[in-house]
């Protein structure tokens, strides 16, 4: 009888100790957390609404952020998630504010919602290489660069923090129950901040779905692109891992890649794919259904490049003034003047936040833009060619160390997804761009979960004196 007691209070216990492993609050769950901040802003609003003071019309609204602010004290996960699905919704046109300031209360809020998550679940081991790339770079740079009379200390360290505020979320553990939200927040953003556009543009937010012919929602089209490259590669992952309804997202994120109108973000993504059909083989991603995929995905491919294409085809070879040849859309142009300011200080630069000053308007005040669409040529500016080393050895080891965590199947699609982010690199601003955090989101996130599951599988070794694997446990890659 006692022998019998003990083995039916064995599922109970072990889901207590399940449990256990991520402690709830004292006092509130989430669940009455969440009634609290709806009826603690319904309150507020109704009293700001009743109150004649237009202070206190304007204060009391405020006061909705302090219900939000204990909900992500007490679930940081949810803030972690309402950065991450706010960014593709296009904060410099929802924010009332200058773009440079929404652009940094984003990022702030993204370090926040990172040290909230490490507070809350520990310190990642993670090895976090871009930002010691980044910390050794800015110091070489400071002591032995030169310098510009435009860049100021308080503009070298906002744009450090601006740098470095992405790569927070490679220092932060998450809750392993919002793997899967915080997945699909990446592959839905873009179709998200498309639907949004459509829906604000009535009110005069925005500039529609389409803009100068191309997709953009509610953010430029080359950071659309960016976020659908970014939801293309997540999406790919978790198909490789088993979860056949991320077809559907692999879709609707190819259709508005190609509707975005950006050619080297399709031209890598297509490559992309290629290789992940030709390399990756998992026990859910066999040579069947890359078959099938590959005959879903070719008609598919040719509608959207019959309507999208001719367009696309206009803006590579032709100008608006007519003129022929292939089309830089003007890099050719400001990537030689990158490179005549490099020259002046090649190796240690000019310090964080030069790349911003080194080209004047009036030099490209025909293009409209004086940023480097090149991230090497721009960082080369800021601390010098030793410095791009620096940044792109710790990009190098930290993407190489965690995905040997990955199983072989899934570490081919994860270092695809990094090479497709070096190459895209060279004709675009990847890392000074909010889907920046979103890309370093996704890369920690996944190798959070390797490492979750990796534990998982050594408690499961220990406990039943077998390697996982063995007859029973399948390994989800090979």
């Amino acid at each position: 009888m006692r022998g019998g007691v003990t083995e039916s209070m064995r599922p109970e216990a072990a889901a207590l100790r399940q449990r256990a492993e991520i402690p709830e609050p004292a006092v509130f769950g989430a669940r009455a957390i969440i009634a609290c901040a709806l009826l603690g802003a319904a309150g507020l609003l109704a009293l700001a609404w009743l109150m004649p003071s237009p202070f206190v019309r304007q204060f009391f609204p405020a006061l909705f952020l302090l219900p939000l602010g204990l909900l992500c004290l007490v679930r940081p996960s949810f803030a972690v998630l309402g950065i991450v699905a706010f960014i593709p919704l296009g904060p410099t046109e929802l924010l009332p504010i200058a773009d440079s300031q929404a652009i940094a209360l984003t990022k702030i809020a993204g370090i926040g919602a990172a040290g909230l998550s490490a507070l809350r679940y520990g310190l990642s081991r993670q090895f976090n290489g871009p930002v010691l790339g980044f910390l050794a770079a800015g110091t070489l740079a400071a002591a032995f660069g030169k310098t510009l009379p435009e860049v100021t200390l308080e503009e070298g360290i906002r744009s450090l923090i601006g740098s470095l505020a992405p790569f927070a979320f490679i220092s932060a553990r998450y809750d392993p129950r919002f793997y899967r939200a915080f997945i699909l927040a990446v592959v839905a953003g873009p179709l998200a901040s498309v639907l949004l556009s459509i829906l604000v543009a009535p009110l005069g937010i925005g500039n529609g779905p389409i803009g100068v012919s191309r997709l953009d929602g509610m953010l430029h089209p080359a950071n659309l692109a960016s976020a659908s490259t970014i939801a293309l590669m997540a999406a790919t992952l978790e198909l490789v891992r088993g979860e056949r309804r991320m077809l559907a997202w692999l879709g609707i994120n190819a259709v508005i890649l190609v509707g975005s109108g950006a050619r080297v973000p399709l031209l890598l993504v297509t490559l992309f794919g290629l290789g992940i059909l030709l390399l990756a083989r998992t026990d859910h991603f066999r040579f069947g259904y890359k078959l099938k995929l590959t005959a879903l995905a070719v008609p598919l491919l040719l509608v959207v490049g019959g309507i999208f294409g001719p367009q696309i085809i206009a803006r590579s070879f032709t100008t608006w003034t007519g003129q022929s040849g292939f089309q830089f859309s003007g890099r050719d142009i400001i990537w030689g003047l990158f490179v005549d300011v490099i020259a002046g200080s090649p190796w240690f630069g000019y310090g964080i936040a030069a790349g911003r000053f080194a080209v004047s308007m009036q030099e490209v005040a025909l293009l409209g833009s004086n940023a480097a669409h090149n991230e090497y040529l721009r960082l080369a500016v800021d601390v010098g060619i030793l410095g791009v080393v620096l940044i792109f050895a710790g990009f190098l080891v930290w993407i190489a160390r965690e995905t040997r965590r990955l199983p072989p199947g899934e570490a081919t699609v994860a270092r695809g997804a990094a090479l497709v982010f070096a190459l895209h690199s060279i004709t675009d601003n990847t890392l000074i761009a909010l889907t920046m955090m979103v890309r370093v989101f996704w890369f920690a996130v996944v190798f959070d979960r390797a490492r979750t599951e990796a534990a998982a599988r050594r408690r499961f070794s220990r406990s039943s004196g077998r390697a996982w694997g063995a007859a029973g446990i399948r390994s989800a890659s090979r």
